[in-house]
Parts: structure tokens; sequence; C-alpha cells
């Protein structure tokens, strides 16, 4: 998959896997029966993909949960 980063150009994004998406899946829905709202954060070392996690998100959602609308 390619996705356009913050200069706008395509990049190649191999993404989580399946078992990890699902996982982020279950802890936010565990999570919003406690509290109502869920706060997702990354973090890593510089370049090693956050912000394109995050852009990926934002498109794709996760799990059940679907994109944000724009």
């Amino acid at each position: 998959m390619k996705i356009q980063n913050e200069d706008g150009i395509n990049v190649p994004y191999k993404g989580v896997s399946e078992e990890e998406i699902k996982e982020l899946n279950r802890f936010a829905t565990e999570c919003l029966e406690k509290d109502p709202f869920v706060l997702v954060c990354t973090v890593g070392n510089k370049g090693i993909g956050r912000s394109t996690f995050g852009i990926y998100i934002r498109l794709n959602g996760f799990g059940s949960y679907k994109p944000r609308a724009l």
C-alpha cells in the first residue's frame, strides 16, 4: 500500500500486522467499556513510522473503528 507523506509524496507503507490491529481493536473496546473515550499514542525512535502509522489509522481506521471523517 502507498500513502502520502507530509511532503505529498507517495511512499510505501507495510503497516502493522492484522494480529496487531486486532489487539489494538480489543484494547480500545475494553477501554471504551470503562471510559467515554480512548487516546491511542505511538512511541518510538526517530524515523520508524509513527507519523505514517497515524496517517494510516486516520485514512483506514482500525478493527471495528471507522476512519476519521474529513
